[in-house]
């Protein structure tokens, strides 16, 4: 099927989400790979007590794959959850005082990523 197609579907898909808002396209570059994307705000409910409403958010995170599917075709099981097919979702290293691999063995190895809109 064709790219900006399914980008299309996905955006369609997800302006049909009652918690999704503010949802723009994007192209994703990590390195030397360039995927098609969506960037959106998904309203949640947090208490007082969740980090995200402690600390709140700062810009300079770490950004890191926080999920992703990649089998091809997409299982019968998990079709309703993965209709795009394979895919990831970044997410920010919000952890106060700490990078993603402040105790790993050796440091990760950090790719720039570039947006565009």
């Amino acid at each position: 099927m064709n790219p900006i197609l399914i980008h299309l579907q996905l955006i369609d898909w997800l302006r049909a989400k009652d918690n999704i808002s503010d949802i723009r396209p994007v192209t994703v570059t990590i390195g030397a790979q360039t995927w098609q994307g969506a960037e959106y705000t998904r309203t949640m409910e947090y208490s007082a007590d969740m980090m995200a409403v402690i600390d709140g958010r700062a810009d300079g995170l770490d950004w890191y794959v926080a999920a992703y599917y990649q089998k091809d075709p997409v299982e019968v099981q998990f079709a309703q959850f993965q209709p795009f097919g394979p895919n990831f979702l970044l997410a920010p290293w919000d952890v106060p005082d700490t990078k993603i691999d402040t105790y790993e063995p050796k440091p990760y190895i950090r790719e720039e990523l570039k947006l565009k809109y």
